[in-house]
């Protein structure tokens, strides 16, 4: 598909650190039942990214940002089992559901170096060199993805990869005409498209990325807020939603199913 280049400011985006991790840790122990549309984006991302890696491509230090309860983890640790392996997180919670998945259900091998550590990827983190940074339907949560892409690019050695998923322009759409019908600006402004992707990743000598919409039917629009809570993926923003735009919002929706658009990017950069 084709993307417009239109540039939004990241200085427009409203996402506050602190929100994102009191959401996520509320909505660890419901999240592995209610992430359909993570799950889905957790099958496709390794099959991108072991589809379009460099011929002979074997890491040795691997960097996880974003590895909530470890729906990529053990993929990516089964496929690079002599690899050193850290696996990060805004949210505590989260990390301990994933370590114990990680050990308690599938135990890696002995030879297998993983650790898991809480970390902020906002801010900026310096944990050494990786061979491969990889990071699943996370970077929509960054204040500013284009910081953020570059401190990825700091952390790699010549000829590193990073690879992520990421919501796209699009996304939620159905979800901002309700806001709007009801006079209510939506909290997160519109996601980057390829094209502003493309030019955050510059300093790369190579970009691929793929564009996989997805539309998720939910029996109603109460039920799809519900499996957002249920996710952790609620309002990220520093401005509340007033409770009574919250209110004609749900009280005007349909009250049949809901369908909600998401529209993921798979993207692998070469350093």
């Amino acid at each position: 598909m084709r993307s417009n280049c239109s540039f939004k400011n990241s200085s427009e985006t409203a996402i506050f650190s602190d929100k994102v991790e009191r959401n996520f840790s509320k909505a660890a122990l419901s999240y592995e039942r209610a992430a359909l549309v993570q799950r889905l984006a957790a099958t496709e991302l390794p099959e991108f990214f072991y589809g379009n890696i460099p011929r002979g491509f074997v890491p040795s230090r691997i960097l996880e940002l974003g590895c909530g309860t470890g729906f990529i983890t053990g993929q990516i640790l089964s496929a690079y089992p002599n690899a050193e392996f850290l696996a990060t997180d805004i949210s505590d919670d989260m990390l301990r559901i994933c370590r114990n998945k990680i050990f308690l259900n599938t135990p890696p091998p002995k030879n297998t170096s993983i650790e898991f550590e809480i970390l902020d990827f906002n801010t900026d983190f310096n944990l050494g060199e990786f061979d491969l940074i990889i990071s699943g339907l996370s970077f929509q949560w960054a204040d500013d993805v284009q910081a953020l892409i570059k401190r990825t690019y700091s952390g790699l050695v010549d000829g590193g990869l990073l690879c992520f998923s990421t919501l796209g322009k699009g996304s939620f759409r159905e979800l901002r005409k309700r806001f709007s019908s009801a006079g209510e600006k939506y909290p997160i402004p519109e996601y980057p498209d390829i094209c502003e992707f493309r030019r955050f990743a510059a300093k790369f000598s190579s970009f691929i990325s793929e564009e996989k919409p997805h539309a998720v039917r939910h029996s109603s629009f109460v039920d799809f807020l519900r499996s957002l809570k249920n996710t952790g993926a609620v309002n990220p923003a520093v401005d509340m939603i007033r409770l009574s735009k919250l209110r004609k919002i749900m009280s005007e929706a349909p009250g049949d199913s809901f369908e909600c658009f998401y529209n993921i990017y798979n993207i692998l950069c070469v350093k």
